[in-house]
């Protein structure tokens, strides 16, 4: 439409809740022409984001896919919309009672990001909306240099382990332990032998697929 004249929009809010009912009408006046527009529906929050979505009683599904963001989301194979910013997306219109797969596709995913799961078949509430998680992780890869509190470069073979981690990685030459997959922020606890330090690190936000970080005193 064409906007020459003057438009008004109002949003009314009725109940204070993580799903509450909303009204939204807007109008406007251009060339002689006027009228209006009201919807009603459902304001939703979910993994931090608000949105609008169809009045209960119409199903849909609150997607996310963790840290990766603008992904295609596929409902029956067909795309209907893209994750936002924070990673979540909103699927309308889905069969009351029938099966439903939702899905996104690893060839859209970017490289650096670990999928846990990349369909999901649903048989919806009758009300309400049904949340997905088709997760993704960002690989964070690293090189960390460790020292000692003079200073001195951690020796080569010392064990490094973090919470979470699957396995243990080892010192290497220079003080250096590769990590395929840090988070972003944690604690390294390495062991010498009978002695062991900790140190904690934080992975900053960086384009590089595999930085050098530190050097970490360990203590």
């Amino acid at each position: 439409m064409d906007q020459t004249g003057p438009v008004r929009f109002d949003a009314k809010f009725e109940k204070p809740s993580r799903i509450a009912d909303h009204q939204l009408r807007f109008s406007y006046s251009a060339s002689a022409t006027s009228g209006y527009y009201t919807r009603r529906g459902v304001l939703g929050r979910a993994n931090g984001t608000f949105f609008a979505a169809p009045k209960l009683g119409q199903q849909f599904a609150v997607v996310t896919t963790g840290e990766a963001s603008d992904i295609p989301v596929y409902l029956q194979s067909q795309e209907v919309t893209k994750t936002d910013q924070n990673g979540n997306a909103i699927v309308p219109s889905l069969r009351r009672g029938k099966a439903n797969k939702i899905s996104i596709s690893p060839e859209e995913i970017p490289f650096e990001y670990d999928i846990t799961n990349t369909m999901v078949t649903i048989y919806p509430y009758p009300f309400g909306a049904s949340f997905i998680n088709l997760s993704t992780r960002l690989r964070r890869s690293a090189i960390v240099q460790l020292q000692d509190a003079s200073g001195k470069v951690l020796p080569a073979g010392s064990e490094v382990t973090f919470e979470g981690a699957e396995y243990p990685s080892y010192v290497i030459d220079f003080g250096e332990v590769f990590f395929e997959d840090l988070p972003a922020s944690t604690t390294l606890k390495v062991t010498m032998g009978e002695e062991s330090c900790e140190t904690a690190i934080e992975f900053p936000p960086t384009d590089d697929l595999q930085p050098t970080l530190g050097p970490f005193t360990c203590s």
